[in-house]
């Protein structure tokens, strides 16, 4: 994802109309450091993440988040469709962090002291 975001933006994204709309180099940097920004904003959330419906529960939600976000951008070129696919693979991505992170240091543990 990372490596075609500033690609994207700045030779295939549309207008509305379907005409080209492309970024300027410092323009799709500017919106690549804003994604990178808001998935670790969205890490920091951590109402839903095991709180309130379980790890297991919020692991699988926020994965569809997550996938409706690539969907979003596979869509949608336009620059709304941008905005909506970051903004959902982040809030999913942040809180699928924060809700695997204590299961795989669990499981990890695990190994660690039956070697």
């Amino acid at each position: 994802m990372n490596a075609i975001l500033v690609p994207f933006m700045t030779h295939y994204l549309l207008s509305a109309s379907g005409v080209l709309d492309l970024m300027n180099p410092a323009q799709a940097k500017g919106w690549f450091h804003a994604f990178g920004f808001s998935l670790y904003f969205c890490r920091s959330r951590r109402v839903l993440s095991g709180r309130r419906a379980g790890k297991y529960w919020t692991i699988l939600s926020l994965s569809i988040v997550y996938c409706f976000g690539h969907l979003a951008l596979a869509i949608g070129h336009t620059r709304m469709g941008l905005v909506v696919g970051l903004g959902l693979i982040a809030l999913g991505a942040g809180g699928i962090n924060h809700a695997y992170r204590p299961t795989w240091a669990i499981s990890s543990g695990r190994r660690i002291n039956i070697c």
